[in-house]
């Protein structure tokens, strides 16, 4: 009877991890994950911009991805064109890193950095709640 008890107790606790996964390309989720990312980086880098994707990986309602932005067509982004301009010299590119979560069936940033020269993105999964295993 306690065994059954603690059991059922400990089962909520018990969660059970989505597996890290990547949408492919041209499918509706990944679609979604990038135009979550596309307004703030137009907003950044002036408009109209389209992603190089680095990589996606998802897993229990979060994406972290890495992509660097372009213009349509492959036309490069001058730094110097940008809001980063004062801080171009400091930075490693328009590398773009981004954590999003899964809000019905749009995905919301939480916290995104362009150009880092460090990994800015470490203390993300305590800071947001998302699985330690889609930032590996």
């Amino acid at each position: 009877m306690l065994l059954t008890t603690l059991v059922a107790l400990a089962a909520p606790l018990l969660v059970t991890a989505e597996p890290v996964r990547t949408p492919a390309p041209g499918t509706t989720e990944r679609a979604a994950i990038m135009n979550g990312l596309r307004p703030l980086i137009e907003n950044d880098m002036g408009k109209p911009i389209e992603f190089v994707v680095g990589s996606i990986k998802v897993a229990d309602g979060f994406a972290f991805i890495r992509v660097t932005p372009q213009r349509p067509g492959g036309g490069a982004i001058a730094i110097r064109e940008t809001i980063y301009s004062a801080d171009a010299e400091m930075m490693d590119g328009l590398v773009t890193y981004a954590l999003l979560q899964q809000r019905g069936s749009a995905w919301s940033v939480l916290s995104y950095v362009v150009g880092p020269t460090d990994v800015a993105w470490t203390p993300w999964a305590d800071q947001f709640g998302a699985p330690q295993s889609i930032f590996q």
